[in-house]
């Protein structure tokens, strides 16, 4: 009987402190995020591609482009196609669809480890 007194505590307590810091982990820190570029890109690519078979892959003048050296090594740029340069980078997903001007953008990804984390719970 002393022993129950002494262990539910404890596992109550330890289940608390997990829950606390699931929930004050930093949230999205996997979100999807536009930073735009200082300085522009420099190579190697081994590839770069664009989105041809999209339903506007040429929107304002501007592309979206994927540039990989290697199966881990990706970048997705906004490349002004009139300017000749790449106005910044998306990080964590890559671009679908974005509307006239570029200030909304529909992209995708993969869920964070925290969102998948706390599902599972």
């Amino acid at each position: 009987m002393k022993r129950i007194k002494i262990i539910l505590p404890v596992v109550v307590l330890l289940l608390i402190g997990f829950l606390l810091i699931i929930s004050l982990s930093p949230a999205n820190s996997n979100a999807p995020r536009y930073v735009p570029v200082k300085t522009q890109p420099a190579g190697p690519f081994g590839s770069v591609h664009y989105d041809w078979a999209g339903a506007a892959p040429f929107v304002g003048g501007k592309v979206w482009i994927f540039t990989a050296l290697s199966r881990t090594t990706g970048h997705e740029y906004l490349f002004d196609l009139e300017k000749r340069k790449v106005l910044g980078e998306l990080f964590n997903a890559g671009a679908v669809f974005a509307n006239q001007d570029q200030t909304k953008l529909l992209c995708e990804g993969y869920p964070s480890l925290d969102t998948s984390m706390r599902a599972r719970l």
